[in-house]
């Protein structure tokens, strides 16, 4: 008998231990408090885009995404993006939202209508003593991360907004906008040693003497602006400057020798890497500042390539979490740009009406080694039809006729079809979208709803319907 117990007592123990792992787990789903927080925020994203990701994935690539990890848990949100007076979404005022919590008019960086200072998460965090951090493909001082650290009237402000970055107090800032760092009539190359083709030639955007880059350095940081010395970098205060400007788009990148810079993914998993030190726990906000550009210029194969970094950039995030699973991570874009998405068109070479596309059109796009906004630098200024049919046969797919060439070259901006930024971008996008099935609502931002998925404590909170500044309460909820 004492030895039946014995046995019972031992295979008891046993299965609690193996049983563990799994019940601590479980635990930290439950809990609604998290010791980290990770937001990757692809900003532009909606579900038209986020089908076109999961489609190359699952129907072409034949396998799962780092987000699906994220989605799989079942924390799934629909976040309506309307504004303060607006149905449809201002971009800066979009991260506005996310950022602080409350809605505000357009152009206004985390403040509200007023003008009046709203306290942004990353603030809310550093008070309460975790690390923070800042991540973004974008100029630092652009609002798709800037709304996070700074506040002004209008986010164009970009040399103020920079000056405001050095004084909040992140641990770590990771993105481009040299230009905005460096005193008047400075060449970048003069301060820091980058790429020509990131921007070494470009001046100073500053209307002062200010040295911004001396200025922290004087905090304490270690400032890097190659992806060679910040994956070197020891320190536990970091500011890496890549880029005069913005980065390069991910389809370019892929395409170009010779640049400096890194990845979305390496800059998150740097980051981490850097606020993980302290046993405070830390926010990390991941900001895609690219992908609302390609969506704004209807490019379908810079786009894909731009939301491929962003899973990447997850996987980093899933990765950390399954170690430290005291960690709240989300994905969730402010505003839906563009309205993309695959669609049944006409194609009467077939033997049925309608073509409905076929999973190696993804191979085609996967063809296109620009994006369109440096194909259109390759076309220069006023091309020909023929520079134009020349630029897109060497770098996509697809050739163009006569006919869609003048198309490109003279598009013609009315009431309907605005040229955006000055480019006939839309034309393109077009012309493109019938020969691949993808079709787009506009240039511009949509009212559609955008997605919202979260993992790990306090991740409950996602579910149903919410609206993009909920985005920011979860966080601050989760906070400990």
């Amino acid at each position: 008998m004492k030895r039946i117990m014995v046995v019972g007592v031992f295979i008891s123990l046993c299965l609690a231990i193996v049983a563990a792992p799994s019940h601590q787990k479980a635990c930290a789903e439950e809990t609604t408090k998290a010791k980290n927080i990770i937001l990757v925020m692809p900003d532009g994203m909606g579900f038209g885009s986020l089908s076109l990701l999961i489609d190359y994935s699952y129907l072409y690539k034949k396998k799962p995404l780092s987000i699906n990890t994220v989605m799989e848990k079942g924390n799934t949100g629909y976040c309506v993006t309307s504004l303060l007076k607006y149905v449809v979404p201002e971009g800066c005022a979009g991260v506005t939202g996310v950022a602080t919590g409350e809605k505000t008019t357009p152009v206004r960086l985390s403040v509200s209508p007023n003008g009046e200072r709203l306290q942004t998460i990353v603030e809310y965090a550093k008070e309460r003593g975790m690390k923070t951090g800042v991540v973004t493909t974008g100029r630092v001082s652009h609002y798709a991360s800037s709304a996070f650290l700074a506040h002004a009237k209008n986010r164009k402000v970009e040399n103020e907004i920079a000056e405001q970055e050095t004084l909040s107090g992140v641990d770590v800032l990771l993105g481009g906008g040299l230009r905005h760092w460096i005193p008047q009539g400075k060449k970048v190359s003069d301060i820091a040693t980058i790429s020509k083709k990131l921007g070494a030639d470009t001046l100073s955007k500053r209307e002062d003497d200010k040295n911004l880059i001396d200025q922290v350095k004087e905090k304490g940081y270690e400032v890097v602006f190659t992806a060679e010395d910040m994956a070197s970098a020891r320190g536990d205060k970091l500011i890496g400057l890549f880029s005069a400007s913005a980065l390069p788009f991910s389809i370019d990148g892929r395409s170009q020798e010779g640049l400096s810079s890194p990845s979305l993914s390496q800059m998150t998993k740097k980051a981490i890497e850097v606020l993980k030190q302290d046993d405070a726990g830390f926010l990390l906000i991941v900001s895609d500042g690219l992908l609302s550009q390609l969506l704004h210029e209807n490019d379908p194969a810079g786009t894909l390539a731009q939301l491929v970094e962003v899973d990447n950039a997850v996987k980093e995030a899933v990765d950390f979490a399954r170690t430290n699973p005291d960690t709240l991570i989300l994905v969730a874009s402010p505003r839906d740009v563009g309205g993309v998405a695959f669609s049944a068109h006409e194609d009467k070479s077939l033997l049925i009406e309608n073509d409905f596309g076929i999973p190696n059109d993804f191979a085609k796009l996967e063809l296109q080694k620009k994006s369109s906004n440096a194909l259109f630098k390759d076309m220069g200024k006023e091309p020909s039809s023929a520079k134009i049919k020349k630029v897109i046969s060497e770098s996509t797919a697809y050739d163009l006729s006569g006919e869609e060439a003048m198309w490109v070259r003279v598009f013609p901006a009315d009431e309907f079809f605005p040229k955006y930024m000055g480019y006939p971008y839309g034309a393109l996008g077009k012309i493109l979208g019938k020969k691949t099935g993808i079709v787009w609502v506009s240039q511009y931002n949509t009212a559609l709803m955008t997605p919202i998925f979260g993992m790990g404590p306090g991740s409950q909170r996602v579910k149903g319907i919410k609206t993009t500044t909920d985005i920011f309460h979860i966080m601050k909820d989760a906070i400990k």
